[in-house]
């Protein structure tokens, strides 16, 4: 039988997911030119993540892996409590260098949660990630904002790349946006 995925359920394809190989992996050491997923340290030091699913077992394993990776780790439990954190460190002029949104939550989903964030004018590279299949959605979103999609189970590596592409995705938009405005 395949490996446990983060629902609880069991991944028929037996690919690896991404508690069990985080878990059975012993923490990488940091270098200073290269972490997890081939990311510099230096692109990931001082990068603050919010990271909201309302799986805890979930946001404690994303929390782990991108604190492993050198981010500072804000969690919330669902899409109100992360538009709530945004909107706070929003007002305290701060801001999240990353939104990591399960896209099935109660209450507010991560994609109406992108969509309320895009009615405020608020922009952020954001990782969509689901145990469904909610690929079509997701891609929709991709077209009008800087989001990338990665489907449950997943590697810490693999997560790792998603992040690095949207974030690379995120800068070169906000250049091409400054460019264009001068």
């Amino acid at each position: 039988m395949g490996p446990v995925h983060p629902t609880g359920t069991r991944d028929p394809s037996g690919a690896p997911g991404l508690a069990r190989g985080l878990l059975s992996a012993p923490p990488r050491p940091r270098t200073d030119s290269r972490t997890s997923g081939g990311l510099r340290t230096s692109v990931m030091r001082e990068k603050h993540v919010l990271v909201a699913d309302d799986e805890r077992h979930t946001r404690v394993t994303l929390s782990l892996v991108f604190r492993r990776a050198g981010f500072r780790v804000t969690a919330a439990e669902d899409g109100q409590q992360a538009l709530d954190r945004v909107a706070e460190a929003l007002r305290r002029s701060q801001s999240f260098d990353l939104l990591v949104l399960d896209i099935q939550m109660p209450g507010l989903t991560g994609i109406e949660l992108v969509e309320a964030l895009g009615r405020l004018g608020a922009t952020f590279p954001i990782l969509l990630i689901t145990g469904y299949r909610d690929q079509d959605r997701a891609e929709d979103l991709g077209r009008k904002f800087c989001v990338e999609y990665a489907e449950k189970p997943f590697e810490p590596d693999e997560l790792m790349g998603h992040v690095e592409r949207v974030l690379a995705r995120f800068e070169r938009e906000q250049r091409e946006r400054a460019g264009a405005a001068s």
